[in-house]
């Protein structure tokens, strides 16, 4: 399984698109962009990453409020935490447990580009 596939079987056919810009989610459009080289990859490093936007877009959902307040330092901290975490659940329910345990992510303080260390 791919970073792709792994964010369409989470989110569904037609919310997940391949683009040349950076891996994010479009709260205008509920759509997880995943960058070309992310996409494709069956790294589990990009998988997560997929995940993690696939995440955002499960918190928009249920927490509209919330995440209408991302930008505030102390709420895009905890939803980019949680994110985090809800990315490494959606791996073990793929099937990606075993991987999952190798990894662990660091992000920055900016949260623009996580660390991954895979032991």
């Amino acid at each position: 399984m791919n970073a792709f596939q792994a964010a369409e079987h989470t989110l569904g056919k037609g919310r997940v698109f391949i683009t040349r810009g950076r891996t994010c989610y479009q709260p205008e459009t509920g759509t997880v962009n995943l960058a070309g080289e992310i996409c494709l990859s069956r790294r589990i490093e990009n998988i997560l990453a997929a995940l993690h936007e696939c995440a955002h877009a499960h918190q928009h959902a249920q927490h509209p409020v919330i995440f209408a307040f991302r930008n505030l330092w102390p709420v895009r901290w905890w939803l980019e935490e949680d994110a985090w975490r809800c990315a490494h659940i959606l791996a073990c329910q793929l099937g990606l447990g075993a991987m999952v345990k190798s990894v662990k992510i660091c992000a920055h303080a900016s949260y623009t580009k996580p660390q991954v260390f895979v032991s």
